[in-house]
């Protein structure tokens, strides 16, 4: 959703995207064989975002994990803004 690689985030920039809060709907059964969507968006967008992804199979909304995101700087350990270029990435996909 951001666009930037896990390894990158945490070895190259030292920056770590832990979770803060996780929430999880269930709103149907899913079995073998059903084939399933996954479609991330975010739905909150500030110091914590949360980042959600909804499951669906033929169209029929089957659950929703949102986990509450934020961005800490490793090296100073405390919460920093998200990045102008992640922030209109993450606007774009807010539901």
């Amino acid at each position: 959703m951001i666009g930037v690689a896990r390894r990158k985030l945490h070895m190259k920039l030292g920056y770590a995207l832990p979770t803060i809060d996780l929430h999880a709907d269930f709103s149907a059964v899913s079995r073998l064989p059903d084939r399933l969507d996954f479609s991330p968006r975010s739905e909150e967008l500030g110091r914590r975002s949360r980042l959600s992804s909804e499951v669906s199979s033929a169209g029929e909304r089957r659950s929703r994990v949102g986990p509450k995101q934020v961005l800490v700087d490793v090296a100073e350990t405390r919460f920093i803004a998200w990045p102008d270029d992640w922030r209109a990435r993450i606007q774009d996909t807010i539901t």
